[in-house]
């Protein structure tokens, strides 16, 4: 009886089955982490008493344990490694969602005043154009695969595109965009991102400028940032507006309503004021 009752609470199909999961996807679990840390530490105890043993076998059996615990050091960085990606992943998600759109949104203004430009057979504004559009695929580029294993340095704060003061974050920059393109260059990034202009870096032979041309900063920064400002000052007007409009009528409503209240309180007052007397007269001629 007690048998069966075990094989029932303990099933087969129950047995770590969320653990097989993680495993088949890949994904690092902080108590396979925990499992690999408790079998380094007891292989560099065992190591550690065989330190004092210079024998044939105990050689052997220091040789691998080393072995073995390099090997485990090895796995634990690497599923180190993948929660970190993971976490940053997550972390920034948001930030580089909000750039996508901005950068979609400055691609699309460019795109149109290039081709007014071409109509226009206006070779130096074609130019100009060109180079920016370029410069938006970079920072397509750059948001799309930046790698998750560091801390995401962003393009854009409050909407302003972030002008490089620190020589440091400068070069971090550039480094990361190399990366980037000599990865897509060797085919080690095959997958390619709907929203990120390729026609233009192909065309490029992935030889884009990695340096941000202030001229070409600034003009991509003007027409957006603009925009956006007017935008948010027409509808702070417009919010200020409607509640002095909505002040103004609520005043005059409440005028009018004290004014009907004070005209039925004197019609009251007449009222009473009028039977008064009425009836003083009455009560005189009746004395009379």
């Amino acid at each position: 009886m007690k048998d069966s009752t075990i094989s029932k609470k303990f099933k087969p199909w129950r047995k770590g089955k969320s653990a097989k999961v993680k495993i088949e996807k890949g994904i690092p679990s902080s108590s396979a982490n925990g499992s690999l840390k408790k079998q380094l530490r007891s292989k560099e105890r065992f190591l550690s008493k065989l330190k004092d043993k210079d024998d044939e076998k105990a050689k052997e059996i220091k040789k691998k344990l080393t072995k073995e615990i390099d090997q485990i050091n090895t796995e634990i960085k690497k599923k180190e490694d993948m929660l970190r990606q993971k976490k940053n992943a997550s972390k920034y998600h948001q930030i580089k969602f909000f750039e996508r759109q901005k950068l979609t949104r400055i691609e699309r203004t460019v795109r149109k005043k290039l081709a007014e430009a071409k109509q226009a057979a206006d070779f130096d504004d074609v130019n100009k154009y060109t180079k920016q559009l370029e410069q938006t695929c970079m920072d397509q580029l750059y948001v799309a695969y930046y790698p998750n294993d560091i801390k995401y340095i962003a393009i854009f704060t409050n909407g302003v595109r972030i002008q490089d003061v620190d020589e440091k974050i400068k070069q971090l920059r550039k480094e990361i965009k190399q990366s980037i393109l000599s990865k897509l260059k060797n085919g080690e990034i095959s997958e390619e991102k709907s929203w990120v202009n390729f026609d233009i870096i192909k065309a490029k032979d992935f030889e884009l400028s990695l340096c941000e041309e202030p001229s070409i900063i600034s003009s991509l920064m003007t027409p957006s940032n603009n925009s956006g400002a007017g935008k948010t000052e027409s509808i702070r007007k417009r919010k200020k507006e409607d509640l002095e409009t909505k002040n103004k009528v609520l005043k005059e409503e409440t005028g009018r309503i004290v004014k009907q209240k004070v005209s039925k309180t004197k019609d009251v007052s007449d009222s009473d004021s009028s039977s008064d007397s009425k009836d003083s007269s009455s009560d005189s001629s009746d004395h009379l």
